[in-house]
């Protein structure tokens, strides 16, 4: 099989925060994925909670997902099908970026 037809992103996403020093939302932030609806899609209910919160508050990320959940459902189907795999995605790309921070300030 040739390589193009295998590199492509089931769903891609996107973030931007502004966070303090604390660890606070300053500002709302932003949430994109692609390949989960006809068109890139955000997420700003989710964004919303976000704002003035502490990103380090432990009941903060399950309620994040919570939102996501309901708020973004994979409405395409393109290579046969793969929703329910696309739904997980959001939620996993999600939880990556989430605690990517909480990496870098562990190595420094």
């Amino acid at each position: 099989m040739l390589r193009h037809v295998n590199s492509h992103a089931i769903v891609n996403a996107a973030f931007k925060a502004e966070v303090d020093q604390n660890g606070k939302v300053l500002s709302q932030p932003t949430i994109v994925f692609g390949g989960i609806q006809k068109y890139a899609c955000q997420a700003p209910r989710t964004e919303q909670m976000m704002v003035g919160r502490n990103w380090t508050d432990k009941n903060l990320l399950p309620q994040l997902l919570t939102s996501l959940q309901r708020e973004l459902v994979p409405t395409i189907t393109p290579d046969g099908g793969k929703v329910a795999y696309r739904a997980s995605l959001i939620l996993t790309l999600f939880y990556k970026v989430y605690f990517l921070p909480f990496y870098y300030f562990l190595r420094n």
